[in-house]
């Protein structure tokens, strides 16, 4: 059985705030293949903090779209490395067919990583003036939003995490990412993905925690 005891915070391993833990069960047989720990307020609003951070402060808060562009391919990389792990590893929580899993929680989301990478390299930051009403003129100006919350259900985890991580990434905004309970071991890959990839302290963050903590 494996055993997963903390949460990934400003890229560090962090020990929870509460002793509460998540049985990961295999869907196919029952069988108890993992614990992993519950998430408190406390918790979120560590990663809250280490995103905003990392968004105001940091490495990423400086960078520009060909840089997080950089970034973002690294990742991808060390997603690709990952995919069979990433497969079975959803395989075995959700029940979904190894041939179903391999094709969209390891090629399609490694796709939408790589769309998103793209398209990271085309966003226009210049200030862009556009005549307006009564000869005036209005001046728009494209920044990234801020700290970003992903919830990410438990029926495709890595696509699904990936369809918000990866956006998120390319506009320049920093994440907590809190996954499905019964799907929890996959956020780990991801995340050991991310921080093999040099991905800026506090970019991504991870906590697993049930539905009505941190609402």
């Amino acid at each position: 059985m494996q055993s997963r005891d903390k949460f990934f915070i400003g890229n560090e391993w962090v020990s929870p705030s509460s002793t509460q833990t998540f049985k990961v069960v295999n869907a196919s047989t029952g069988e108890l293949v993992a614990t992993a720990p519950e998430g408190a307020n406390a918790d979120i609003d560590a990663a809250v903090s280490a995103a905003r951070a990392a968004f105001e402060y940091g490495e990423w808060a400086n960078s520009g779209p060909s840089d997080r562009a950089e970034i973002m391919e690294r990742f991808l990389a060390a997603l690709v490395k990952r995919g069979d792990e990433l497969a079975q590893t959803v395989s075995t929580q959700n029940g979904m067919p190894i041939g179903l899993s391999t094709a969209f929680e390891a090629q399609y989301s490694a796709g939408l990583l790589q769309y998103y990478t793209e398209e990271a390299k085309n966003i226009e930051t210049a200030l862009d003036i556009r005549p307006s009403q009564m000869g005036k003129e209005t001046q728009v100006k494209k920044v990234p939003f801020g700290v970003v919350a992903a919830i990410v259900p438990w029926n495709f985890p890595v696509t699904l995490a990936i369809s918000k991580i990866a956006p998120a990434m390319a506009a320049g905004c920093t994440l907590v990412i809190k996954p499905s309970p019964g799907t929890v071991l996959d956020s780990y890959i991801l995340a050991e993905a991310a921080l093999e990839a040099g991905v800026p302290a506090g970019v991504l963050n991870w906590v697993a925690a049930d539905r009505d903590v941190g609402a």
